[in-house]
């Protein structure tokens, strides 16, 4: 387990272990007495004189941004296109015709997302080329920022 600390503000700072990272940016933190809570992961501070190798240091950082953002390409493409589309967001229809997707990919690559934390169901429909309705979906500020996160681990140097 990691340690950090826990900025409760009014710079009182709390130790604190990481015990596991949930959804949607929040951490499950194990206080001294055994307690634990869920918290906003930006809540966490690191002190770097309370590590001693550099090592160390990175670990902590590590576990306070979260595990390392991992999308197959069906996903990435369903992501860059929501983010693409901001507040209007996009039904899996849409997808299929952005991304050429086949028909159920574009749903189930958007459902993965949605157990991520990172697409999330507007409350407008809209209809389809088959002329049903279909729920409009959204990219959350999360999704944004494992967008970003993913996109500049995997920059080619120009």
């Amino acid at each position: 387990m990691t340690r950090v600390q826990l900025d409760e503000g009014a710079g009182f700072l709390t130790d604190v272990e990481i015990v596991r990272h949930v959804p949607v940016g929040r951490v499950e933190v194990r206080f001294p007495s055994g307690a634990t809570l869920l918290v906003a992961s930006s809540m966490l501070r690191i002190d770097s004189a309370r590590y001693s190798t550099d090592r160390d240091q990175l670990r902590a950082v590590e576990a306070v941004a979260g595990p390392p953002v991992h999308l197959t390409g069906g996903q990435l493409a369903v992501l860059r296109a929501l983010s693409a589309a901001g507040r209007n967001g996009l039904t899996d229809d849409d997808h299929e015709a952005i991304n050429g997707l086949r028909g159920d990919s574009a749903g189930k690559r958007r459902l993965e997302l949605c157990q991520f934390g990172f697409v999330i169901g507007a409350p407008e429909k809209r209809p389809t080329k088959r002329g049903a309705l279909a729920r409009v979906w959204r990219i959350t500020a999360e999704g944004e920022d494992a967008l970003v996160r993913w996109l500049a681990r995997h920059r080619t140097p120009a």
